[in-house]
């Protein structure tokens, strides 16, 4: 382990950060080090192949309350409206009317359970930025906390790092140090702190993950029954591209067969024309 790296996960364990998150965020650093782009040529990609996309209109049959018991909503809640010059959780913004987004997804939670019997289970993923407000702001809703599960968890943060040297970035403000590592800590965030065994203990075996500014997503029960009938263990919804999405990142497969999501950033500049071929990589997310 280098120098820096030790530095690094002194400063996580001084501040009480788990092993797991920590090794996450070393794993990440000592390929930031090497050089390592995260770029994903076109030689190493190709559409995905047709057995590994299902048209929603042929998964109807699998449709069934009963799987409302199994399934957690997970709601991804950890932006600020920074790029508004808000301080705040971005779902505390006015969407409809007098209610924010927080208001709208806590309103459609109530009424699958009231008119399909079943407890749905919800979960915001915040960030230390967001769960104070968020958590203060939910209480205006008594009958969203009984639940099986606390209402919210706190994504990990990681330490801020130098662009010049790739040292520890430091400032007199600790708040200044750190930053949220992204929608990709989900899983780690749920593990590291014994949230993932208490849901599997529970008895639910699929999350139904979006954002939080994403209000048109929501539960479909014929996805998950697809899902355990055809024994997939993660699956994304996808949608044909356009003349205005070809900017955005598509959806590709790598030679061994994994699925994988390449964005514009991740895509060398010679491939950029191929990035843009709505006709060969046809899906986005």
């Amino acid at each position: 382990m280098s120098n820096h790296s030790q530095k690094f996960s002194r400063m996580m364990k001084s501040a009480g950060i788990a092993e797991p998150v920590i090794r996450t965020f070393l794993s990440y650093y000592e390929r930031l080090v090497k050089g390592e782009k995260g770029v994903l040529p076109e030689s190493e990609i190709g559409p995905p192949s047709a057995d590994k996309i299902a048209k929603y209109e042929e998964i109807g049959s699998y449709r069934s309350l009963a799987m409302l018991k199994k399934i957690v909503v997970i709601k991804l809640n950890g932006g600020l409206g920074t790029s508004m010059g808000l301080t705040r959780a971005k779902s505390l913004l006015p969407v409809k009317g007098n209610m924010n987004f927080l208001d709208v997804i806590t309103r459609q939670i109530l009424a699958a359970r009231a008119s399909s019997g079943y407890d749905l289970q919800l979960l915001f993923m915040n960030s230390y930025n967001t769960e104070e407000d968020t958590v203060q702001y939910l209480q205006k809703y008594p009958d969203l906390a009984r639940q099986n599960l606390p209402i919210s968890f706190v994504q990990n943060r990681f330490p801020r790092i130098r662009q010049q040297d790739l040292t520890p970035f430091e400032a007199q403000d600790s708040a200044q140090v750190w930053n949220p590592p992204g929608h990709g800590d989900l899983y780690t965030a749920l593990a590291a702190d014994g949230l993932l065994d208490k849901l599997i203990e529970s008895g639910y075996r699929y999350a139904f993950v979006s954002n939080a500014d994403n209000l048109g997503a929501t539960v479909d029960t014929a996805i998950a029954g697809w899902m355990e009938e055809k024994g997939v263990n993660f699956l994304m919804e996808v949608c044909e591209r356009s003349e205005v999405d070809k900017k955005g990142g598509h959806l590709c497969e790598d030679k061994d067969g994994q699925l994988l999501l390449r964005e514009v950033a991740q895509t060398p500049v010679e491939d950029q024309d191929k990035f843009q071929d709505i006709s060969y990589y046809k899906y986005f997310n």
